[in-house]
């Protein structure tokens, strides 16, 4: 039998409405969200020959989320999904001619395939802002989101700040989901406490969570005037070196008085030849300024400089990365602007310390999806203790 929870039921009439091209479901634990649009998008697939884009960070978690409820789904509406599941290539073929395919965003590359009429993007909040936007360039209609709401992330920074007219946000709670066992929900309203810990915010109550853990807490996100830049002589510029893992270029300017930084512009791109990355940068530069790179890559360095930049290596002696950390930790305040540095913004955002294997966290620091802070603590090498004088 079909059981159609009120967040299916939300789902279904902001599709039907065909006004938004950003359908976000934030919610809280066990609201269905995840198994609603499943379904949703099946009864579209059944009714009309669509290509639809099933994505999430990897395929284990595929594997352990989307593609579990789905026999479940077709179970409730007569379907077999042993027999219409090609399990080579992980596409479903339905009569109609439509088609869902399951794809997994741990190679960026995948990202850059095929296009679609509808695009699902499954706990998006791990997903990288720059892999979301070639999805979304290369969808016709509808993209549905989900997410826990742990902290924010670019679904609030560039679609929800930046594009009132073009989603509907739904909220859902553990109670939107009217099926959900009694067992499940005393074990989930046992941990509401006092009503105020981050857990029962985000899980309970599908409330955008207070991050923990977090790196750098000094951040703030809003648009640097040109304005504002003139009053600085020095603008700051650095390279973190990249193919598979991007290259990325950063320009800030600094305010020693007010211990405040300025990230204002970047380059944030896989794939770059090295031709291809000393014209973005020729393009974006200041004047022919100084630009200090990760000294790991010589060779680029040196073709940079005989292509006239001046260029130079990064100081990194024992301890600097761990140095640079914490001097952007001490800033009073790291300014970025989130037009212009989506992907640097959402790094410097979303870092979190590592954690032991007890799940404490512990005084270090991944060594992933940091290429935009490497960029910009190497520019500002020489407004640190240790840089070149």
């Amino acid at each position: 039998m079909l059981t159609l929870t009120n967040t299916f039921l939300k789902n279904a009439q902001c599709y039907k409405e065909n006004k938004y091209r950003y359908i976000i479901n934030q919610g809280g634990s066990s609201s269905s969200k995840t198994f609603s649009v499943l379904q949703l998008l099946t009864l579209i697939a059944l009714g009309r020959k669509v290509t639809i884009d099933i994505c999430s960070e990897s395929f284990p978690h595929l594997k352990r989320g989307v593609l579990r409820d789905l026999p479940v789904i077709f179970d409730q509406m007569g379907l077999n999904s042993d027999t219409m599941l090609n399990k080579s290539d992980y596409y479903i073929k339905f009569p109609t001619g439509a088609r869902i395919n399951f794809i997994a965003l741990d190679n960026p590359g995948k990202a850059r395939g095929s296009r679609r009429d509808i695009l699902f993007i499954n706990e998006a909040n791990l997903v990288p802002y720059e892999t979301a936007q070639q999805l979304f360039i290369r969808t016709h209609e509808t993209i549905f989101i989900d997410y826990n709401p742990t902290q924010a992330f670019w679904a609030h920074n560039e679609i929800i700040a930046k594009q009132p007219d073009k989603f509907n946000l739904i909220k859902t709670t553990y109670k939107d989901n009217q099926f959900l066992p009694q067992s499940e929900i005393d074990e989930l309203e046992s941990r509401r406490g006092d009503g105020n810990n981050n857990f029962w915010r985000v899980y309970g109550l599908g409330e955008l969570g207070v991050a923990e853990g977090l790196v750098f807490e000094n951040v703030t996100a809003r648009t640097i005037a040109e304005e504002e830049l003139k009053r600085f002589d020095v603008v700051y510029q650095g390279i973190d070196w990249g193919y598979i893992h991007p290259f990325v270029f950063a320009k800030c300017c600094y305010d020693d008085e007010n211990k405040k930084l300025y990230v204002f512009d970047e380059i944030h791109q896989s794939h770059l030849s090295l031709p291809k990355s000393m014209e973005l940068v020729k393009e974006k530069q200041e004047s022919y300024g100084e630009i200090i790179a990760d000294s790991a890559n010589p060779q680029s360095i040196g073709d940079f400089w005989d292509n006239g930049f001046s260029i130079y290596p990064a100081n990194k002696p024992p301890g600097s990365r761990d140095f640079g950390y914490r001097w952007l930790q001490s800033l009073n305040e790291i300014v970025i602007d989130p037009v212009n540095c989506p992907n640097t913004l959402h790094e410097f955002l979303t870092m979190e310390y590592l954690k032991d294997k007890d799940g404490n966290y512990i005084n270090d620091y991944p060594k992933i999806h940091d290429d935009g802070i490497d960029a910009v603590r190497y520019a500002m090498e020489r407004a640190m203790p240790y840089g070149i004088k």
